[in-house]
């Protein structure tokens, strides 16, 4: 397992990066490519998304909260890089104050955001 820096929204983080592998495999060229993406995305593109996935689904637990600050209830902690044969996709792994034992995946494919989930849907 190796690490990378990176930038989230304005802050700095040193996350690590642990790949879809099985024993006896190889990193495969598309993860690679997925692992160089990690530092060609805009995050801050994905914020918006977050939003609205928490207050579609924690509206109640969010209550009358605001959801200026995300590092409240969205701490990165990884870099997982799934096995797709025909593209390159990655997600950042989180912790999330209203399901701690799902977390939060925010899913790139291609540099481009794909999507904003629970961490089971990912791995």
């Amino acid at each position: 397992m190796n690490k990378v820096k990176v930038n989230i929204w304005g802050r700095d983080f040193d996350l690590p990066v642990n790949y879809q592998v099985f024993h006896g495999e190889e990193i495969t060229d598309k993860q690679k490519a997925a692992r160089q993406d990690v530092h060609q995305v805009d995050y801050f593109d994905a914020q918006e998304e977050i939003r609205h996935y928490i207050q579609k689904n924690y509206a109640y637990e969010l209550g009358e909260q605001s959801l200026d600050n995300l590092f409240r209830y969205v701490m990165p902690k990884s870099i997982y890089i799934p096995k797709y044969p025909d593209t390159e996709r990655f997600a950042i792994m989180c912790d999330f104050k209203y399901d701690m034992e799902h977390g939060i995946a925010i899913v790139f494919e291609q540099g481009r955001l794909l999507m904003v989930s629970a961490q089971d849907w990912v791995l």
